[in-house]
């Protein structure tokens, strides 16, 4: 409908980070696949903050639209599951009483069993974490294939910093 109304338009996206709840997971869904394998429920609540934050990004945005001479259509806010990243759903740890995968994304339980995407980090940051999963995973291949010095650095997307990560114990 823009379209037709405007030779122009521009849709606004803006995420913030989420609070880290312990009442958000992932478990196993008393509901079979096609396999016969149970799926998954996504449990998933904002917190007041949350919700404040994305209160927040409307206003700024609408603000945004109107110093630009643009005129607001609509405005949605969506609900858990829209967006999600499932961060922290096998988080890495130091204990296995504090996550699933240890730094090496190693599985606590299954030493046998390696975990090498966004639900090994902690907590989902405002920032994409794809390169963050790149270079777990560059790390994690050099590790299996026992090539010395191939995955010894690690990268942080959200800050651009390259360190050297020291052999473990």
């Amino acid at each position: 409908m823009a379209k037709l109304m405007f030779n122009s338009y521009a849709a606004l996206h803006m995420e913030g980070k989420p609070e880290s709840l312990r009442v958000n997971q992932v478990v196993p869904s008393a509901e079979l696949d096609v396999h016969g394998l149970p799926k998954v429920d996504v449990h998933y609540t904002f917190s007041g903050n949350d919700r404040r934050m994305q209160d927040h990004m409307v206003r700024f945005g609408k603000g945004l639209m109107r110093r630009c001479s643009g005129i607001f259509v609509e405005s949605r806010v969506f609900g858990p599951g829209h967006s999600i990243h499932y961060a922290g759903t096998c988080r890495m740890a130091a204990r296995a009483e504090e996550g699933v995968v240890d730094r090496d994304l190693c599985s606590f339980d299954h030493r046998n069993l390696f975990v090498c995407d966004a639900s090994v980090l902690p907590e989902l940051s405002e920032k994409n974490c794809s390169l963050t999963v790149m270079a777990l995973a560059h790390r994690l291949a050099g590790k299996l294939s026992g090539q010395k010095g191939h995955g010894d650095y690690f990268l942080n997307s959200a800050m651009g910093i390259s360190a050297r990560v020291g052999d473990r114990p």
